[in-house]
């Protein structure tokens, strides 16, 4: 059933990323693969910790490159990692480790991909937090959903 569900949310992400007329729907489906777990439950708990993670990860590199830019570029190979290490550490504190690898991704990406400071970088961490979120979303409705079909089936026997 996993599997069934999966595929109707990733289906929900690209068509709501079309009717929107929204670039890439890729990061929403990623989210809703990797958070539709086996109950509702736990479907919102890795989506919880997957958005969490986003905001805080985007977040922090945004600081990271307000960083870089004032201090100099040519240090980001030992910037990046001190700040991968400090967001782990954080995690860690506080009890949020599932939000770990997420945020890390994000910061990595968001450095990478927008190496200056400006609107193109806030823009990036915006529509990245939007995208999974929406990802999450979709998992969940579709967990829902089918909860309350085989409840159903379940009382009609």
């Amino acid at each position: 059933m996993r599997n069934i569900k999966t595929s109707v949310s990733v289906f929900l992400c690209l068509l709501f990323f079309q009717i929107l007329g929204r670039g890439n729907p890729f990061y929403a489906s990623i989210a809703s693969v990797i958070c539709l777990k086996q109950t509702v439950e736990s479907t919102f708990n890795s989506g919880k910790y997957r958005i969490l993670g986003t905001i805080l990860g985007g977040s922090l590199a945004i600081g990271i490159m307000f960083i870089l830019n004032h201090i100099g570029h040519e240090y980001r190979l030992f910037i990046i990692p001190i700040f991968i290490s400090l967001y782990i550490y954080i995690c860690t504190w506080f009890n949020i480790k599932d939000s770990a690898s997420i945020g890390c991704v994000v910061l990595l990406s968001t450095l990478i991909m927008h190496k200056e400071e400006g609107i193109q970088a806030y823009i990036y961490v915006i529509n990245r937090i939007f995208e999974t979120f929406m990802g999450v979303v979709f998992a969940l409705f579709i967990n829902w959903f089918f909860y309350k079909i085989n409840k159903l089936i379940k009382k009609q026997e």
